[in-house]
């Protein structure tokens, strides 16, 4: 919601606004292979992609101001959990693999 009044009073002042959120890390950032989602009016993402083509490896125009926000909520709310959750399944996996006989790509054939 924030974004869009941001783009509501940019608008008013004759201005424009994009919202780019990025996902990646401080590899990717050091490297400008982020990937951004940007929201805003066609032109304005256009305006700005000399800027997000430098830090960015995809930039992927979402629709309206909020909408890049949003699409970022989404891939941490569905990219979260499995994050979360790897730790976990490592050390799973690392247990499996040292009371299993032979080496793991023949337990993995076996199940």
């Amino acid at each position: 919601m924030t974004s869009r009044l941001v783009a509501d009073a940019a608008r008013a002042k004759d201005a424009a606004f994009v919202d780019a959120a990025m996902s990646g890390s401080t590899p990717q950032a050091e490297q400008g292979t982020l990937v951004v989602f940007a929201g805003g009016e066609p032109g304005a993402v256009e305006r700005a992609r000399p800027i997000l083509d430098a830090i960015a490896k995809t930039v992927f125009h979402i629709g309206q101001a909020g909408a890049g926000t949003t699409m970022k909520l989404v891939v941490n709310t569905l990219l979260g959990p499995v994050c979360r959750s790897w730790p976990r399944r490592w050390r799973w996996a690392r247990r499996r693999a040292s009371t299993a006989s032979g080496s793991p790509r023949c337990w993995a054939r076996r199940r």
